[in-house]
């Protein structure tokens, strides 16, 4: 989440998300992902979290 609120309104991919967040090496499986994101959405709020077809994530202000 802290690399979400660092970098709001900014997407971050699916690929340098497990980078960044768990230093995995060459990014890591990109579900791994897609579930944390899941589980954040329904911690903060559905519409704070927006999917970004094709590239990632962002967190909206």
């Amino acid at each position: 989440m802290i690399e979400l609120v660092e970098n709001v309104g900014i997407v971050l991919s699916r690929d340098t998300l497990p980078t960044r967040v768990w230093d995995y090496p060459g990014g890591g499986d990109t579900r791994v992902v897609d579930v944390h994101m899941q589980r954040l959405r329904l911690k903060v709020g559905k519409d704070r979290i927006e999917t970004v077809r094709g590239l990632g994530y962002k967190l909206r202000r």
